[in-house]
């Protein structure tokens, strides 16, 4: 069973062997297909929420074989892209960038389910009450 917010990536390779794209998925969503510079421009912007162990991108080493390099890269997304699901969710530019619906900040708001009822049917008057037959209590006299 997967997490609901466990963050998947994987690395899609176009028929060209040039097009490289990162697909990641959060939970059980849709996937989501950017390049690494739309990844990497949008971590720039949010450079302050990310620690600073995590938030250098991998660089391309000379005489290293692209299949390494973009495995490096892929792990460096996979890595930020939980944290930031992880402890930033509430942070509105993280929710638009991963398509992370908004939570309900609402906890007053109870849904109760459909009533059986119309809402004229529930509509009360003091028509609808016999106040004739009512006994009223003084609660301020004392008997003795």
């Amino acid at each position: 069973m997967v997490r609901k917010d466990e963050v998947t990536c994987n690395l899609i390779i176009g028929d060209d062997k040039k097009t490289v794209v990162y697909g990641v998925r959060i939970g059980n969503g849709p996937i989501m297909q950017k390049t690494y510079d739309e990844y990497d421009r949008f971590f720039s912007t949010v450079k302050d929420m990310i620690p600073a162990t995590i938030s250098v991108a991998p660089k391309k080493r000379l005489f290293q074989a692209e299949s390494k390099f973009f495995e490096k890269r892929r792990l460096w997304i996979l890595v930020i892209s939980q944290h930031l699901v992880d402890n930033q969710q509430r942070c509105e530019d993280v929710r638009r960038f991963f398509h992370i619906e908004s939570p309900d900040d609402d906890d007053n708001n109870v849904d109760l389910g459909p009533t059986s009822l119309a809402p004229q049917q529930l509509a009360v008057t003091h028509r609808d009450h016999d106040f004739e037959n009512f006994t009223f209590v003084d609660t301020n006299r004392v008997l003795v």
